[in-house]
Formats: C-alpha cells, sequence, structure tokens
C-alpha cells in the first residue's frame, strides 16, 4: 500500500509539472528496478520441491472445484473493479463534479492510501476478535458508505471525507483478502496433500484482469447515459456523469460482492 501511495499520490503531480514524458520515464525505471531486486532475491521453498508433480489436471482441478473460492473471486473482482472506477474517475470527479485544483487528485489518492496503512492495524486486531467473515462484511461495508459520502460531496473537503470512508475500507479488505487465500490453500491441503498457491493466486489475478472490461462497460454507459466521449470532450454534463461513476455503479457492485 505504501507504493500504491506513491504511485497514485505522485503522477498528477509530476504531470502538472513535467508533463506526460517523465511520468513514463519514472515509472519505466521505478518498475524495471523493482523487478530486478524482486527476481533477483526470490528463491523456491527447498520442501516444496520434494513434492510429488501434479499434471495440469491435477493441478487446476481441485481448485475449479473449489465453490467457496469461486464465490470469493467473483465479490473480489467486483471490488477490485470498484477501487479501479475509483481510480479511473476520481481526476475527472475532482475537475467536473468539485471544481477542484489539479492538484486534488494527488490529496486524494495521499488520505485514501495513508488512511488505508494506518486503518491495518485496528482491522488486524478486529480481525482477531470478529473472525474473518465479520470483519469481510464490515470492510466491505464501509467501502460501500464511501460511494454514498463522494457521490454527495459537493467540494474537495467532503470529497476527502469519503476518500478516508474509502481507504479505511480498503485497509480491512486487504487484510481479510490475504486471510481468506490463505484460508482456501490450507483447506485445498487438508484435503489433497498437495499445496496449491499458484493456482489460487494465479487464478484469482485471472479474475482481477476482467475487472478491466467492467470499467470498459462502465465507460460505455457513461457515453450512452451522459454523452461521454473522450477527457477532452466529456460531453454536456461531466459533473453529473462522474457523479455517477464514482458513486452510483461502485455503490451497485459493492452491494452485489457484500452480498455474495
Amino acid at each position: 500500500m505504501v507504493g500504491e501511495l506513491v504511485g497514485f499520490a505522485l503522477p498528477p503531480l509530476i504531470y502538472a509539472q513535467f508533463g506526460f514524458a517523465p511520468i513514463a520515464v519514472s515509472f519505466a525505471a521505478v518498475a524495471g528496478v523493482s523487478l530486478l531486486i524482486a527476481i533477483t532475491r526470490n528463491s523456491e521453498d527447498p520442501q516444496a520441491q520434494e513434492m510429488s508433480r501434479l499434471n495440469l489436471k491435477g493441478a487446476f482441478g481441485p481448485v475449479l472445484r473449489d465453490r467457496p473460492f469461486w464465490m470469493f473471486a467473483i465479490a473480489l473482482t467486483f471490488l477490485t473493479f470498484t477501487t479501479g472506477l475509483y481510480t479511473l474517475a476520481t481526476p475527472f470527479w475532482a475537475k467536473y463534479t468539485l471544481a477542484a485544483s489539479p492538484q486534488a487528485p494527488s490529496l486524494v489518492f495521499a488520505t485514501v492510501f495513508v488512511v488505508a496503512i494506518l486503518s491495518v492495524w485496528l482491522w488486524s486486531r478486529l480481525l482477531r476478535s470478529w473472525g474473518v467473515k465479520r470483519t469481510w462484511l464490515w470492510a466491505v461495508a464501509a467501502m460501500l458508505s464511501s460511494a454514498i459520502v463522494l457521490g454527495l460531496a459537493t467540494n474537495l473537503y467532503v470529497g476527502l471525507i469519503g476518500a478516508a470512508i474509502a481507504g479505511a475500507g480498503l485497509g480491512g479488505i486487504k487484510v481479510c483478502r490475504e486471510m481468506i487465500m490463505a484460508n482456501l490453500v490450507d483447506r485445498s491441503l487438508a484435503r489433497t496433500g498437495h499445496r496449491r498457491e499458484g493456482m489460487y493466486y494465479s487464478l484469482l489475478r485471472f479474475f482481477g484482469k476482467l475487472s478491466k472490461l467492467l470499467e470498459a462497460l462502465a465507460l460505455i454507459l457513461l457515453a450512452v447515459l451522459f454523452g461521454y466521449v473522450s477527457g477532452e470532450d466529456p460531453g454536456p454534463q461531466p459533473d453529473a456523469a462522474f457523479r455517477f461513476l464514482i458513486s452510483v455503479v461502485p455503490f451497485v457492485f459493492m452491494v452485489l460482492a457484500w452480498l455474495i
């Protein structure tokens, strides 16, 4: 989350000062160095290498038949779509709906991730007291309530309150997500005698990428309802369009995630 804080908060400031090219160069440099460090420091567990190999069917079969995993993957895809939509909509929402300065998105993103980082300690304690399911539902509910505040915001101050609520929910979701995935992997190990972290996490990431299709559909919906074309031609009602995009659409999908 510290990396996300830097990655989301700094680019608008760099863009306002230097333009797009320095953002691209700095992102490429940071990504290259980070990947190089990750690859050189990564190693396999020796005990895992001693276990018998599984064929493709044996590796993926039990995961594909794991109904709780599928339910969790669908719910998390909806939540990933919501956070992606927040990221996509925030610069336009700040500009057209709140009439805020170009630096406002950096302040919004910084608020989200600072609160998310600070809330991890609280969510960890709640998780020990309440258990995973109850904590997860409260975290999703916090994210859901942020959509209401963001939709009602008429100025940056109210918008930052909504961003703080979203950050609190995001912190809880991230804490619970890792616990839920660990439980799914441990249950699979108990049932089959094999660890399948790679299969579980790769499938979860696959579903996470599908959330980008939902983002594209949301933009199509924006075009149909509000005449949105592009950043240069946002249509006749950009304030209403991006209020809708940052509140109504996330609210619907977070309700579905909570119910699942």
